[in-house]
């Protein structure tokens, strides 16, 4: 072995054996002294290195000026060390026995196989270095996704939480397998590749999907993992992307069923604040929407659910994240979820299930109270809406809602409060015609109702395609004909 080139790696010394033309790399043990490249004899550096003896005279060799070259002078570029290596290194180290790293097959014109290649010498000090630079890197590419994407849904609460979704996501372990960082790559790539319109980047999001969805089920299988905050992360995550590219026309709802299942699983403390609530802002409204389209009511309507929502508000008052915006859209919201359950009631009514008179006058005024209550919120509202830009320079009003948000946060939530009181009008309209038995066909509700209330399935298609931001700000309502 004839050695040129040495480095001190801080574990071993990496050395360039001119023979092989390969790197090789010798691990030291744990408290040995090390001497790295620094030569026996007291030369001068020409001497040293052409291997002749030196006469040391001093400042400038004389062998040196015998041969008309410039001296380099006595002072070494290298120098002792002594260290120690960590408990976990100590099963690494070598005895004494060079292990080759690294060849350089070019050097003599022969190809290498894949099999040959050999892992770069950052990975051969740090093995997992390139799967968690790519794993940070991807946190942050998801973070310009929710910029283009959720800018409303995301900056309207993210200063307000105790952990925002880009912090959950920062705190995730840099490693390929986290289940997490998976379902965003998978999002961020199959986005990309519609942006750009490159249909193979779409196929390559599609086939991470793919393995997306079955660590998930793994995930969901175990009973230690089902409840974890990583796993309903990443249906949340996945969800999304059935969104903008789905597999089938509405495969969305098949998943969000899914996904509501994993909330109602964890109950609703786990969601009261932390990393629960910042996962529930962010898909409750789809929650919403999947029930009206399925004529269900909507979990987040019972009343341990909706105690949620108003115990959160109270937190994040006393923690000084509140304001009167935040509280009105919350309060919204808070009546909102009772209209899936009011939509389903109707329809049992209009289809003959319920004959039972009370039932139907108790109904009525069920349906008027949650007019009454979203009007009063709508008025508000509009109120702080009308103010324009002067609202922006009221903190008293919007706390620490970003000002770029505060205008489509407060258009999106009257959209979404107008679009239920016109659904709550309907329903009485209809309880009305079918009161007065001018509507006895138990087929009412298939024939006339659906389609003047709920909105057809390429409709919905076409909304969660073009905004899914203003969907989640408008509480879900926007799945609604208008």
């Amino acid at each position: 072995m004839k050695l040129g080139i040495t480095m001190n790696t801080g574990r071993g010394v990496l050395a360039w054996d001119q023979t092989e033309n390969a790197f090789y790399c010798t691990y030291h043990l744990p408290n040995s002294p090390v001497m790295v490249g620094v030569p026996h004899s007291k030369g001068c550096q020409s001497c040293v290195r052409r291997r002749i003896k030196c006469d040391e005279r001093r400042p400038l060799c004389k062998r040196c000026e015998t041969r008309g070259l410039q001296c380099p002078g006595y002072e070494k570029p290298t120098r002792f060390c002594h260290f120690s290596i960590t408990q976990g290194d100590r099963q690494n180290a070598l005895q004494s026995r060079p292990r080759k790293i690294l060849r350089n097959d070019n050097v003599e014109g022969r190809s290498a196989s894949n099999k040959d290649v050999a892992p770069s010498f950052d990975e051969c000090v740090v093995p997992t270095l390139v799967q968690r630079s790519m794993c940070i890197q991807q946190k942050e590419v998801f973070g310009d996704f929710v910029d283009v994407n959720f800018p409303g849904l995301y900056y309207s609460w993210s200063s307000r939480m105790e952990v925002n979704f880009m912090e959950f996501m920062r705190q995730q372990s840099d490693t390929p397998t986290n289940a997490l960082v998976w379902a965003a790559s998978t999002l961020c790539t199959v986005n990309r590749g519609q942006r750009d319109q490159d249909r193979q980047q779409v196929d390559l999001g599609r086939a991470m999907y793919i393995r997306g969805i079955r660590t998930l089920i793994q995930l969901i299988q175990n009973p230690r993992t089902v409840k974890s905050d990583q796993t309903l992360g990443a249906a949340v995550l996945l969800g999304i992307c059935e969104m903008i590219d789905g597999s089938f026309e509405q495969s969305w709802l098949a998943h969000s069923s899914g996904i509501a299942a994993l909330f109602q699983h964890r109950g609703p403390e786990a969601h009261r604040d932390g990393v629960g609530r910042t996962l529930l802002i962010s898909f409750r409204a789809f929650i919403v929407a999947d029930s009206l389209l399925r004529g269900e009511p909507c979990f987040l309507a019972e009343p341990a659910w909706r105690a949620v929502i108003i115990q959160s508000m109270k937190q994040e008052n006393e923690r000084g994240k509140g304001s009167e915006l935040g509280d009105l859209v919350e309060f919204a919201f808070h009546e909102i979820t009772l209209c899936p359950g009011l939509v389903a009631r109707v329809r049992d009514i209009l289809a003959g299930k319920t004959i039972d008179p009370i039932q139907k006058k108790l109904l009525v005024g069920a349906v008027t109270t949650q007019i009454s209550n979203l009007s009063k919120l709508h008025n508000r509202l509009s109120i702080l809406f009308s103010q324009g830009i002067a609202l922006e320079s009221r903190p008293d009003l919007v706390g620490p809602i970003p000002r770029p948000v505060i205008h489509m946060l407060t258009k999106f939530s009257l959209q979404g409060i107008n679009m239920a009181i016109d659904l709550l009008n309907r329903l009485l309209r209809s309880l009305s015609v079918h009161q007065t038995g001018s509507i006895l066909d138990g087929n009412y509700y298939k024939q006339n109702f659906n389609q003047t209330c709920l909105a057809s399935d390429r409709i919905i298609g076409e909304k969660l395609m073009e905004g899914p931001d203003e969907l989640a700000l408008s509480m879900g309502m926007l799945v609604l004909k208008q």
